[in-house]
């Protein structure tokens, strides 16, 4: 219910003043607040937050990976390998045929390119990070 509710406040606000509106918020937020569902939804975000708490102390010391591996290359092998070269880790990609490989480097070339095309990376860290993806068979 509290899409609809805060679409239909919004609109209803609207054709208000400011202290008209707050109030119509109001009126219309706080039954809303009391739901179970606003519940679970606080239970969720709670629980989030304890599970991201927990992990940052748990993966404090550990340290970080000197290579990864990829068996199995294609569009889903490509975009693993693209993730691990691009926060830093070297990646061997193996798989049983070239194709495979081809579509492997050629998705994270694609990944890059995108990257690439938002001003997020220069041609230098594209060149950078491919490089450490290594296709064998």
């Amino acid at each position: 219910p509290a899409p609809m509710t805060a679409v239909k406040t919004i609109e209803a606000a609207a054709r208000f003043g400011r202290e008209e509106a707050l109030n119509l918020e109001n009126k219309s937020f706080v039954p809303l607040a009391h739901t179970n569902e606003a519940r679970a939804l606080v239970g969720i975000f709670l629980n989030d937050q304890y599970v991201k708490g927990k992990a940052k102390k748990l993966t404090k010391d550990i340290e970080t990976p000197k290579q990864a591996a990829v068996l199995g290359a294609g569009i889903m092998g490509g975009g693993i390998a693209y993730q691990s070269a691009w926060k830093g880790v070297p990646v061997i990609m193996k798989d049983i045929n070239d194709k495979s490989l081809n579509l492997g480097m050629t998705e994270a070339a694609k990944l890059l390119n995108k990257q690439l095309e938002r001003g997020k990376i220069d041609g230098l860290k594209l060149a950078s990070v491919i490089s450490t993806i290594h296709p064998t068979l």
